[in-house]
């Protein structure tokens, strides 16, 4: 009989594994099948993203590629490159040409300064000559005026010395 229980236990043993494997494997297929549509849609998701990477990179390829193919040849790149390094040199001469005008601009500017200047001192010298020419017509006049004047006091002057001379000389004779 215990031959028989140790067969039973064994046997129960075995039995009761079996069921413990079976549960575990019922518990891993109700996981699995409860994540399914999750990780489905996770791995769709990821799918989708992919082909969209994809899809990009060889839209990049073709621009690469349509790029490469309008891409000049050397003997166009040498004639893009001399009209880049002439337009360069036209652009550096107008800069030069440009600075130089400027000084002479600056230049003609305070020459037009002085120039301003010098008219207003002229304009300033010419009134106050004007003024002195004036006064000095005036004077002219007055004195060209009163000649008679001036002569008839000179004249009566010598009459007076002329005079005392005769005076004096008579005294003393």
């Amino acid at each position: 009989m215990e031959l028989d229980n140790q067969e039973n236990n064994t046997k129960n043993n075995s039995e009761n594994e079996k069921y413990e494997l079976l549960l575990s494997k019922e518990k891993e297929i109700n996981e699995f099948l409860s994540n399914f549509n999750s990780e489905k849609n996770k791995e769709i998701n990821e799918i989708n993203n992919l082909q969209d990477k994809i899809e990009q990179t060889l839209i990049d390829l073709s621009e690469i590629q349509t790029n490469i193919d309008n891409l000049p040849d050397k003997e166009k790149a040498k004639d893009v490159e001399d009209g880049l390094r002439f337009t360069k040199e036209q652009t550096d001469l107008s800069k030069f040409t440009f600075e130089k005008l400027k000084v002479e601009r600056d230049r003609n500017k305070s020459e037009l300064y002085k120039l301003e200047n010098m008219d207003k001192r002229l304009i300033d010298e010419i009134n106050v000559n004007s003024k002195r020419i004036e006064e000095m017509k005036s004077d002219i006049s007055n004195k060209f005026e009163r000649v008679n004047e001036i002569k008839d006091e000179l004249s009566k002057k010598i009459n007076h010395l002329n005079f005392k001379k005769e005076f004096l000389q008579r005294k003393k004779e």
